[in-house]
């Protein structure tokens, strides 16, 4: 009985520390976390009609290479700004992930929020890419593109530019 319980805590004792040191290298990133911290972030500020901080979300090559940003967010204020009642499931796909030395050096994925309904009885659906993670090119770091269509297809329209 105590080989027993020496060889189940020597296995309980191994499978946490790998836990604990594949969290703290890196190797390990949660992406829905991140998927659904941006998701928030997006929701709150279009609730609050910061198109400041919606901008703040992209990164600085689409800002740069997008003419009209500002035009495009203020659409997306238009529609959204301050009359988001509810949201449905936030789901992730397309996800890249590079790796370096056991560090991830660049992640990259597409999020939908689905069910995004207005305080109109309108629902949609936005969809944007996001790279969080960009160590050799950091101003790609950040949103290239949301886009927005809505259930009866009369509103679509993309903000930002695929960089």
């Amino acid at each position: 009985m105590k080989k027993l319980f020496i060889i189940f805590g020597t296995i309980a004792a191994f499978m946490i520390g790998f836990i604990v040191y594949v969290n703290l290298s890196g190797v390990y990133v949660n992406v829905h976390k991140l998927q659904v911290k941006e998701c928030e972030m997006l929701i709150e500020y279009l609730n609050e009609s910061d198109s400041e901080s919606v901008k703040s979300m992209f990164c600085e090559r689409t800002i740069c290479n997008c003419e009209n940003i500002d035009e495009q967010i203020s659409e997306l204020i238009a529609v959204f700004g301050g009359k988001i009642d509810s949201y449905g499931e936030i789901t992730g796909g397309g996800e890249e992930q590079y790796t370096k030395n056991g560090k991830i050096t660049r992640l990259s994925y597409d999020v939908t929020i689905n069910d995004v309904v207005t305080n109109d009885g309108q629902k949609y659906k936005i969809q944007f890419v996001s790279v969080p993670v960009n160590d050799e090119y950091p101003d790609y770091i950040g949103f290239e593109l949301i886009g927005v269509d809505n259930n009866n297809g009369s509103v679509s329209f993309n903000i930002g530019k695929r960089v």
